[in-house]
């Protein structure tokens, strides 16, 4: 039997994710896609990224090949595209510090 991981995991987002205009704003097609790319990421990102909330452009590809969410998400405004250094930037975040077991202080 395979072992289970348990990862805890706090993303911040804006407001209330369930009708908040930025998730609305992704459109029924693309909106689940979108925020589980959001997820996977803001997971990457809790563990390694400085306080900024940067990401390098080879890790979206890792998950998103194509940039088809990558792009609704920036188009709506949770993320921010650096075009000059190939990397995206959560427009909502706050590390969480070591101690707090994955959750905002």
């Amino acid at each position: 039997m395979s072992e289970v991981a348990v990862f805890s995991m706090f993303i911040e987002h804006p407001g209330d994710i369930t009708d908040h205009p930025l998730v609305l704003a992704l459109g029924d097609g693309e909106r689940m896609g979108a925020l589980g790319l959001y997820g996977v990421v803001g997971s990457w990102a809790a563990r390694y990224a400085a306080s900024d909330g940067i990401v390098p452009g080879a890790v979206i590809n890792m998950h998103d090949g194509r940039g088809k969410h990558a792009g609704a998400l920036v188009s709506c405004g949770l993320w921010t595209y650096d075009a000059d250094r190939a990397t995206y930037r959560f427009a909502h975040w706050r590390k969480p510090e070591p101690a707090s077991n994955g959750y905002p202080t």
